[in-house]
Formats: structure tokens, sequence, C-alpha cells
């Protein structure tokens, strides 16, 4: 039974937010804004926010009341994805399964959290790509494989087109790859010199793949 409690806890908070939800346009923050770029394939205020305007426009074609509440969903939606990774990243130092429900649920019902998962806002998005960077940190961190290195450059690449905050995460992104210097080995490399080299073209290679995920910019021509 405790090994569902998380879902459950997710489950619970969908339905409080989807109960809570703002039924059409709503005044708080860029809202509004959000939900017409998303309906007309326009181009929101800097950046743009190219990733939320298209994911927002196929939002839009739920059979669900309007326009605006079919947006709002969509912050739903990532406001619980964010917590399902921010609850697989609590399980890696917290075993106790009822007290990182409890963090779940602070987090989840935090007044902003909140706030900003029941209206067309850009946060839970921006959340979501931010939390699964964190993920695949940790991840990278434990396995030390090719697969999560490239992962974080590319989401964070989409990150990038949508908020431009997240270049705040960069630091911790750096931290985490200067600290697997000492691990050479385990990556297949003989020596330290061999890996400070080759590793330089395994990063010119996840430059490459956050091109791939900047391409969502191509939208805003």
């Amino acid at each position: 039974m405790k090994k569902y409690i998380s879902i459950a806890a997710l489950f619970f908070v969908g339905i409080v937010y989807v109960f809570t939800l703002a039924p059409c346009i709503t005044a708080t923050g860029d809202s509004s804004e959000m939900v017409v770029a998303s309906y007309t394939l326009g181009v929101a205020h800097p950046p743009g926010y190219p990733l939320y305007t298209m994911i927002g426009k196929v939002f839009t074609f739920m059979p669900a009341s309007n326009i605006a509440f079919r947006v709002n969903i969509m912050s739903v939606f990532f406001g619980l994805l964010t917590l399902f990774v921010f609850d697989r990243i609590l399980a890696r130092f917290i075993k106790n399964r009822v007290a990182r429900v409890l963090g779940l649920l602070a987090l989840a019902f935090a007044p902003q959290t909140w706030e900003y998962c029941i209206v067309a806002e850009v946060f839970t998005l921006a959340n979501f790509l931010t939390m699964l960077i964190i993920y695949l940190l940790f991840r990278f961190d434990e396995r030390k494989d090719l697969k999560s290195f490239l992962l974080i450059f590319f989401v964070f690449g989409l990150a990038m087109t949508h908020q431009h905050m997240t270049i705040l995460i960069i630091p911790a992104i750096g931290l985490t790859f200067l600290m697997q210097m000492k691990h050479h080995r385990r990556f297949g490399f003989p020596d330290q010199g061999t890996f400070i080299i080759e590793g330089s073209l395994y990063v010119l290679l996840g430059f490459g793949v956050m091109l791939i995920g900047l391409l969502p910019y191509l939208y805003a021509p």
C-alpha cells in the first residue's frame, strides 16, 4: 500500500487543482496573453514562449468548456508532472514515503505554486523543465552515462526556448560535470588527460544536442 502513496497524493492534488481551476480568462499575470497566443499561434512578449504556445495550441483542441479553460488545464498538467519529478528526486534522499508525500504536498499547495497551477501561465512548464534538469543531473551523477549527459543539454535547450531564468541552473550543471572528472575510468577513459580531451568533444556534442532543443525558436519568424 505504501508504494502507491505518492500516486494517491498526486491524484488528490490533481483533483484539487481541477476543482479550483480558473473557468476562463483571469487577471493573473500574463494569463490572458498566453491564452490568446496559444489559440492564435501568435508570439507572446519576449522571449516569445514558442514552446508554450505550440503545446498550448494542442490543449485548445480539448473538447472541454471554453478555450481559456483548456489552456488553464495545461498548467495543471505540467504542475502535476513537476510534482512527479520532484517526488522522484525526493526518493533519492528520503526513504520514508510519508515524509516524501508531506514534502510533495508542501510544494503542491505552496501559495504561488497553487496559484499558477490553475491559470494559463508559463511557470508550471518552466518548473517542470527545471525540475527535470535537476533529476537528470542526479541520474548522470549516479549512472555516468552518455544518454543522461546528452539529455541534460537537450532539456536545457528546450527550457531556454521557454524561460530564460533557466540560465541560473548553469552553475549546478557545470559543478556536476567537474565533479565527475575524478571518475574518468568509469567513463572508459584511461587517465584524466584523455578524459579532459575527449570529454571536451562530448561537451561539444552536448552543445549540438542543445541546438536541437532550441529549434522551437524557428517557430517565431
